[in-house]
């Protein structure tokens, strides 16, 4: 079952549970599926507890809350610094376990060529992973598998049943991380 808090807020499509934008969804039903929209700059963090079968996914839009505190504090999925610590607190509550939890990072891209330079500090793809990392690193949670970066838009699924994360990108790769 999805989480009712007011920072879930998910699409429901044949048992498979979509976060929106700026939105987190934790699913506990062994048949169940989580997926992303399709993800450029932003970056979705996946957590797994494969014994519990329980997984989360936030899809986070911005790097940092603090440019928007007020926003933060009713949706702070939006923002990958505030989102993560939310997706883990709802995870446990779901049934997952700390050490168990398995940690994906997808997204990130720059698919929108800036024109700058790539050493340049305002991609936002780039920004969001960092936080992302950062986020994780606070918590304590290594990051078991990363595709992040690049210009490819990606979709990831988790699928509780197997359970296994699939990452699909839009130049026609998928794989199982």
């Amino acid at each position: 079952m999805p989480s009712t808090t007011p920072i879930a807020t998910a699409l429901t499509r044949g048992g498979q549970e979509t976060p929106r934008i700026g939105s987190l969804c934790v699913v506990g039903d062994p048949r169940g599926r989580v997926a992303s929209t399709w993800l450029g700059s932003c970056v979705a963090v996946v957590v797994l507890d494969p014994e519990a079968r329980v997984a989360g996914l936030v899809h986070g839009l911005l790097p940092d809350a603090s440019v928007d505190p007020r926003r933060a504090a009713s949706q702070p999925a939006l923002f990958l610094d505030t989102g993560v610590p939310a997706l883990v607190q709802e995870a446990l509550a779901a049934g997952a376990r700390l050490e168990r939890l398995r940690v994906y990072l997808v997204g990130g891209a720059d698919p929108i060529p800036s024109g700058r330079s790539p050493s340049d500090t305002f991609l936002l793809g780039r920004q969001n992973a960092e936080a992302a990392r950062q986020a994780l690193h606070r918590l304590g949670l290594p990051i078991l598998m990363e595709r992040t970066g690049g210009r490819a838009n990606r979709l990831v699924t988790v699928n509780l049943a197997v359970p296994a994360v699939s990452v699909r990108t839009t130049q026609g790769g998928e794989e199982t991380l």
